[in-house]
């Protein structure tokens, strides 16, 4: 649903996020040498996409294409483990849908929008397939949790 907005200048909170990564990536550290009021979470994003899809708008917006779909992947397998396959497929069709609307800027590489793989695969650890539990799924759900918090 993206595909379309691939090549679309970057936003304001955008280019700030990917002016502060590129800063970072020469060297500089963040809140000396370029201030945003963010937690750091987000410019660890935004190098990974710098380092891996590119320095361009359309890379960045590749990155968050493919970071959204993990995300998508990941609520289908949780709603399918609290309830069945069809379940999940409309979970995972639903958030494609809302998470790409205009009225939550769908088109940008944002925190809201990052933030919700680590919400998820936290959850998903702690909604365990079968019966299997155990103390490195409280674990790696607070990480992701945490992670979460560090990008919003």
């Amino acid at each position: 649903m993206r595909g379309p907005l691939l090549s679309i200048p970057l936003e304001r909170d955008e280019g700030e996020y990917a002016y502060i990564a590129q800063r970072a990536l020469h060297g500089d550290v963040p809140y000396r040498d370029a201030f945003n009021q963010k937690p750091p979470g987000v410019f660890v994003i935004y190098v990974a996409a710098l380092l891996t899809a590119g320095r361009t708008a359309d890379a960045i917006h590749l990155f968050l294409g493919a970071w959204t779909l993990v995300t998508v992947w990941m609520l289908y397998r949780l709603v399918t483990r609290l309830a069945d396959p069809t379940a999940g497929l409309l979970a995972a069709l639903a958030l494609t849908v809302m998470i790409s609307g205009k009225g939550v800027l769908g088109s940008a590489a944002n925190t809201e929008v990052f933030a919700l793989l680590p919400i998820v695969a936290s959850l998903l650890c702690l909604v365990p397939a079968g019966s299997r539990a155990g103390g490195w799924r409280l674990t790696a759900a607070g990480a992701l949790a945490a992670c979460a918090f560090w990008i919003k």
